[in-house]
């Protein structure tokens, strides 16, 4: 016989499916361009990161590594990065501002979407050519109302991912990952340019708690096209998937994950 308090968690997981189920198909957001996102796949960076060896393979350009093709792994996470673009004027940058990241799955014979993680996230401070996995909080890091905003410092990179945390691969074949962020800079100065740039991507892990192990416990699924970060909000993103997928999940929309679904309630 269960005890009281599992009976509680079955409850819980139950209602939460039953949630997911009747809650239908969600759309995504009205301004969200996902012929832009697709096409930002498959140029060069706007502009070349501050501390990147131009010998990294993505330093120039996005590219895809396992792409949709887990193997051996069994987990899997979103995350971004930001750097200073080179030449940037304003040594000391601004503010960056991030909300509303979220990452989504094309999953098995139905080419379906699921959104699996978003919300909060959480991030340190790097070297450029992330050498040695070294990391430190930035100076600054705050959230509040859904928005991050983070400052780090000149030549070191801000890498960040869903505090939520990882979140285990369905066990049908993938078609296809979405990952979305919106971001938005404030200047240290009236007409100042912060020279920021900002680009998403994605990793497979062996499972939601392995360690960084220098590769051997997690490969990169794609690395997107880093693009500058303007005053005003706008949308940026990371897709392995094909153009008739993504028109697929514009036509369709996507179901909450059952896993986010139950902790979430479907809101």
């Amino acid at each position: 016989m269960l005890r009281p308090e599992a009976m509680r968690a079955a409850a819980a997981l139950l209602l939460g499916l039953a949630a997911c189920s009747s809650a239908g198909s969600l759309s995504l957001p009205s301004d969200l361009d996902l012929a832009q996102i697709q096409q930002d796949g498959r140029v060069p960076h706007e502009q070349a990161p501050q501390g990147v060896p131009r010998g990294y393979d993505w330093a120039r350009g996005p590219r895809v590594g396992a792409g949709n093709q887990p193997g051996r792994f069994r987990a899997a996470t979103g995350w971004g990065q930001s750097f200073r673009a080179e030449g940037s004027r304003d040594a000391a940058g601004g503010t960056l501002q991030v909300r509303d990241l979220q990452v989504l799955l094309c999953v098995g014979p139905e080419r379906a979407w699921q959104l699996v993680q978003r919300g909060p996230i959480e991030g340190r401070q790097f070297r450029a050519d992330f050498g040695g996995d070294l990391s430190r909080p930035p100076p600054r890091f705050e959230q509040a109302g859904g928005v991050a905003s983070v400052v780090f410092e000149p030549g070191a990179a801000f890498h960040f991912w869903p505090a939520q945390g990882r979140f285990e691969l369905p066990a049908q074949p993938l078609c296809g990952v979405l990952v979305l962020l919106q971001a938005r800079v404030e200047a240290d100065r009236p007409g100042g340019d912060a020279g920021l740039l900002l680009g998403l991507g994605a990793d497979y892990w062996a499972d939601r708690q392995a360690r960084w192990d220098h590769f051997r416990t997690n490969r990169d699924i794609a690395i997107g096209r880093l693009r500058r970060v303007t005053p005003e909000w706008r949308w940026y993103g990371l897709s392995t998937a094909s153009d008739a997928d993504l028109q697929r999940l514009s036509d369709e929309g996507y179901t909450l994950a059952p896993a986010l679904c139950a902790t979430d309630s479907c809101r």
